[in-house]
């Protein structure tokens, strides 16, 4: 039987455009996407795996869980000189990852041993110049790059659902004071850790009194290039909204969740805005919206 030797190299930089950790800082991250956007210029990462062997099929097979009962095939395009790359996408933060190769020859079949990794939940905040200094994520939760929706979460939620509805939701009717920073109902914090938290009410009204607002396409994607006093920009996808398991208005407005109540215990503060205007405002607790989180 031919002999097939794998090496896994230290994890390398790849510098593209998008949601991840700052340059020059090596983690368990690979790649999570090779979309490039504009905006800040990051640093993902990616395995390097050489293949010393001529006429071998590869796929690596990647899953959350342990046993690899379900996991995800990446076919392997190995290179003239028989090495490849492989970047994994469409990854979860803050999640250990479960992954081994399998080889195929007109021998046998082989499968290496089951290796691990974890995402990591640093991620870059822009200074836009507000006046009190808050930084701005890059990216909405669950996205990967600025125009990508990301997740969907009802107010005071940390998990997405199918249905968005008065019946399953977690605070409609309930007396809740403000919560930013509280992992219990903060999506932010519940699901990036570190400093990151939901915008508070205050705080969206001070991105929308000390910055430039300019509808545009980014990636064939409507929303709202946000420019502050120093320059410095984030883009806001129109992300629509759910109700029930409708997700409508998707391209023309938008609902993203601020981590204020009202004193209706049924709504709660967000940022809305389309094409013509935007604004803070209130909306019904159990809708599906998006979020945009901050770091002090």
């Amino acid at each position: 039987m031919k002999k097939i030797i794998f090496f896994l190299t230290a994890i390398s930089l790849f510098t593209f455009h998008g949601c991840q950790k700052d340059p020059g800082t090596i983690d368990n991250r690979i790649t999570i996407t090779d979309k490039v956007t504009h905006y800040v210029e990051i640093a993902n990462i990616s395995g390097t795996i050489s293949c010393t062997i001529e006429n071998i099929n590869v796929e690596l097979l990647v899953d959350d869980a342990e046993d690899m009962s379900a996991p995800t095939k990446y076919n392997v395009d190995i290179n003239s000189d028989n090495s490849f790359t492989v970047k994994i996408t469409q990854l979860n933060h803050t999640t250990t990852y479960y992954y081994k190769f399998r080889a195929y020859t007109n021998v046998d079949d082989i499968e290496f041993e089951v290796k691990s990794f974890t995402t990591d939940s640093s991620f870059i905040g822009v200074d836009l110049g507000l006046p009190s200094g808050l930084k701005w994520a890059t990216c909405n939760i669950g996205a990967a790059t600025p125009e990508d929706y990301g997740n969907y979460y009802a107010w005071g939620e940390t998990v997405t659902k199918g249905e968005y509805t008065e019946q399953n939701s977690v605070t409609y009717g309930q007396e809740i004071s403000d919560f930013s920073g509280n992992a219990q109902y903060d999506a932010a914090r519940a699901n990036w850790g570190g400093t990151w938290r939901m915008p508070t009410q205050t705080e969206m009204q001070e991105l929308i009194d000390n910055c430039t607002w300019t509808w545009t396409t980014l990636n064939n994607v409507n929303g709202y290039t946000v420019t502050g006093p120093n320059g410095n920009s984030i883009f806001l996808p129109a992300v629509g909204a759910y109700n029930g398991s409708s997700h409508y208005d998707v391209g023309e407005r938008s609902l993203y969740w601020s981590s204020t109540p009202e004193g209706d215990t049924s709504i709660a503060d967000g940022l809305y805005f389309d094409s013509g205007g935007h604004g803070v405002c209130v909306s019904v607790r159990y809708y599906g919206g998006t979020v945009r989180p901050v770091s002090d």
